[in-house]
């Protein structure tokens, strides 16, 4: 179903160029919006003990049309990923939980020395990118410096990164939720000129995420799984940054395969390529 609804001729949700076409003309001419989107307000469940409240005037794809979304885009889809996203799609976000056990939040973060280990680990990413012909990232640096609030157990941060060879310019705000059994990644994608417009209105939405009672953090009991990690390893990749042997930023890279920002390499010019942007009119 394409993010394109008419209900009693009234077009509801309007992201394609035509509605009246074959499903196959369609899919070839506006691939992302011949996903099957859920349209918001709609409540939906989210792989990870979760459920998503998907406010009026947004769409989500489960984990099966996630998949095919990533692969439109030339990115390497993750682990039950879910996207969310504002129906002219001018960003988009993904969530994706971790079985990493409970994140013990009481760590002090050193943010030189996480970015120093991300852009180790991105050059790595890089050779992956590489085999498979698609645009490689160099790491610019921090857009918002890591912040934790532990009011609502939730870390944020922000990285700059240019696409190459376009030169394109990539940011990603991310947002960690941390609950009982383990952590929702959030990721939000879009323009760096439009970041600061965009956070608002992405943190808006993810207003209505929660983890089901049982899952939250608050309801941790004596015997769960304890992550062997705390919120700085957390940034640079969990459990791969923890298994690091021989120095934490001397071999993260080794660990992280496909790095932070590597899975958005030329993201914006192929979806204006697709259908064209809001914000690119």
């Amino acid at each position: 179903m394409a993010l394109i609804r008419i209900l009693g001729g009234i077009i509801a949700a309007p992201l394609m160029f035509v509605a009246l076409t074959s499903h196959a003309q369609e899919a070839e001419a506006d691939p992302i919006g011949s996903l099957d989107w859920t349209i918001g307000p709609a409540t939906v469940s989210v792989p990870g003990g979760a459920q998503f409240e998907v406010p009026e005037g947004f769409a989500f794809l489960d984990a099966d049309e996630t998949v095919k979304f990533q692969e439109i885009n030339q990115n390497i889809p993750g682990n039950r990923q879910t996207v969310f996203a504002p129906l002219n799609l001018e960003w988009f976000a993904l969530f994706e939980f971790e079985d990493t056990g409970y994140i013990q939040d009481n760590e002090e973060i050193d943010a030189d020395a996480i970015l120093e280990g991300i852009r180790e680990s991105q050059r790595e990413a890089n050779e992956e990118l590489k085999k498979r012909g698609w645009a490689t990232m160099t790491i610019d640096g921090w857009s918002y410096n890591p912040r934790y609030d532990p009011e609502s157990n939730r870390l944020e941060w922000a990285l700059t990164a240019t696409s190459h060879p376009t030169g394109q310019k990539v940011v990603n705000f991310n947002t960690r939720i941390l609950g009982r059994r383990g952590v929702m990644k959030v990721t939000l994608v879009t323009e760096p000129v439009h970041l600061e417009a965009d956070v608002p209105g992405f943190k808006a939405a993810l207003a209505g995420f929660g983890f089901l009672p049982d899952e939250q953090y608050a309801a941790f009991r004596e015997g769960d799984k304890v992550a062997a990690y705390g919120l700085g390893a957390l940034i640079l990749g969990g459990a791969a940054a923890a298994g690091a042997k021989s120095g934490l930023l001397k071999s993260v890279g080794k660990f992280i395969l496909f790095g932070v920002l590597a899975l958005f390499a030329g993201l914006w010019s192929r979806i204006k390529g697709l259908f064209g942007s809001k914000k690119a009119e």
